[in-house]
């Protein structure tokens, strides 16, 4: 089941649980063994349950792990209720531009811009369960030179969570190699240096 909060930066959609590390690995009520949680009300998700707490609502029966998990989709949520760039601004797909750039398996690796007149967003995804990915990143010089004119070199600043510096060069349009642990992301604001 999905679940649909609406915030004024639009609708954000988290699947039943995920917030809590649920993980449906079984077959519950009368689903099959299909990965997803159960769309029934009275079938019992134990991870919920125990955030409920006989109706107090807290961490105190979570794990470390699930309070840590809670607390990086609250930090999600936060982020994209305050960057306009996510709640209003223009998506542009990176995934055409990236099939022949260094490290790139789009198989593996998604990428895609949010931005608006004030501000642009670059997000980086591995979706690869085991292996860390060293990608470079092609950009669309045409949305580049829209945004900050014809200059030779952009920032990359790390936004989300762990903060660290690359730039890019727009001769070739394409970021320096980005780091991404497997099953993980990254977030860069793109600026002027």
């Amino acid at each position: 089941m999905m679940l649909s909060a609406t915030l004024h930066t639009g609708p954000i959609m988290v699947y039943y649980g995920q917030e809590l590390g649920v993980k449906p690995n079984q077959a519950e009520g009368f689903q099959g063994n299909d990965g997803r949680t159960t769309i029934f009300d009275y079938w019992g998700v134990t991870e919920l349950q125990n955030w409920i707490n006989k109706g107090n609502f807290d961490t105190k029966k979570l794990s470390k792990e699930q309070k840590k998990l809670r607390e990086f989709y609250g930090n999600t949520l936060i982020f994209a209720q305050e960057n306009a760039a996510i709640s209003d601004g223009e998506f542009h797909d990176l995934q055409y531009l990236n099939f022949y750039s260094e490290g790139y398996d789009s198989s593996k690796v998604y990428s895609y811009l949010r931005y608006t007149h004030e501000e642009i967003l670059l997000f980086v995804y591995n979706f690869d369960l085991n292996n860390e990915i060293n990608t470079k990143i092609t950009l669309p010089k045409g949305v580049l030179e829209k945004m900050f004119g014809n200059v030779t070199q952009l920032k990359l600043k790390q936004v989300f969570e762990v903060k660290e510096k690359q730039k890019i060069n727009l001769d070739k349009s394409q970021t320096d190699l980005i780091n991404l642990k497997p099953n993980s992301f990254k977030i860069f604001e793109i600026t002027k240096p």
